[in-house]
């Protein structure tokens, strides 16, 4: 019955509405256990969160292309990533870099760059995103100097960085430097090394690649 109001909800909308017929993992099947209908409607639920984002706002694409097998591909790469998904606010930033890779202008058109480029921000947990633009906003704030280095303009703001990672996210002020180092392994993210007078590392900076996925799934 939902499949069927969404139906009607985007009938007008030729990109959503034969996407809504490729849904997997059975959205309005038949289900006959409790578990399998409130996790049923979780997926609906997640499904129509997408949805009404990828609606917003104008997209132009061919016709020939949305009939084509690397679209199909990446919708249905992305909707895998959807139903797992719990927060609203990462749901939306999986439509937004959907919306991102029907533009045949960005390097994200490309299907190989796009399936890395979800894959990365389906790794990266929402805890951990917001993390990163925590540090991005405190990182904007400060100036670097002809006379010093980035590691020094790092250290400018650390402090404060742990004491907002505490207060807005939970993480420990002892634990944000191990909690930051864990980002790196999806490339968002690097530890500074080097011979640094009485540096013993633990700090990092974000890399080109986090600034490239967050313009494509954060809101301009």
């Amino acid at each position: 019955m939902h499949n069927v109001n969404l139906l009607t909800k985007y009938e007008n909308n030729r990109l959503i509405r034969p996407l809504l017929q490729l849904i997997p993992l059975g959205i309005g099947s038949g289900i006959d256990s409790f578990l399998m209908i409130t996790l049923n409607k979780m997926r609906q639920k997640r499904v129509e969160i997408f949805f009404d984002k990828l609606s917003e706002g104008t997209i132009c694409i061919h016709d020939d292309y949305l009939r084509s097998d690397e679209f199909v591909h990446k919708y249905m790469v992305t909707m895998k990533y959807v139903i797992d998904t719990q927060q609203k606010e990462k749901i939306e930033m999986f439509a937004n870099i959907f919306k991102s890779s029907l533009d045949s202008e960005k390097r994200i058109f490309n299907l190989n760059v796009y399936e890395d480029f979800s894959g990365i921000l389906n790794n990266l947990s929402y805890r951990e995103i917001c993390a990163l633009e925590i540090f991005e906003r405190f990182y904007n704030k400060k100036q670097i100097d002809e006379h010093e280095n980035e590691l020094q303009l790092i250290f400018k703001f650390w402090k404060e960085f742990e004491e907002k990672m505490e207060i807005e996210l939970g993480v420990s002020k002892n634990s944000v430097e191990n909690y930051m180092i864990k980002i790196s392994r999806t490339g968002c993210y690097q530890e500074i090394t080097g011979g640094f007078l009485d540096y013993s590392g633990g700090k990092g900076k974000l890399t080109p690649l986090y600034f490239e996925l967050r313009d494509y799934v954060l809101e301009k």
